[in-house]
């Protein structure tokens, strides 16, 4: 989990919402949803009109992040999270 997420802070803005739309639509079409929202809620800390301030950002990736944690058991967020 840590190699993605220094992965993923990493990457620019558009970079980011991009990679998470692509994890999101995988995980929707393996029927997971539950794990896709996870990590929507997580893309939604990078919105495309309107910039966050930095405290917002870290705050909704905390929360984000809690609730990737929270299926990490699963064997496609824990492939995704493998890869980095």
């Amino acid at each position: 989990m840590d190699a993605f997420m220094a992965n993923l802070r990493a990457m620019d803005h558009a970079s980011k919402r991009a990679k998470l739309s692509q994890i999101v639509g995988f995980l929707y079409q393996q029927n997971a949803p539950v794990q896709a929202e996870a990590f929507n809620e997580l893309r939604g800390c990078y919105p495309l009109w309107f910039p966050l301030q930095k405290e917002d950002v870290e705050f909704r990736e905390f929360i984000a992040w809690s609730g990737i944690e929270e299926h990490h058991r699963h064997p496609l967020v824990r492939q995704i999270l493998a890869q980095g």
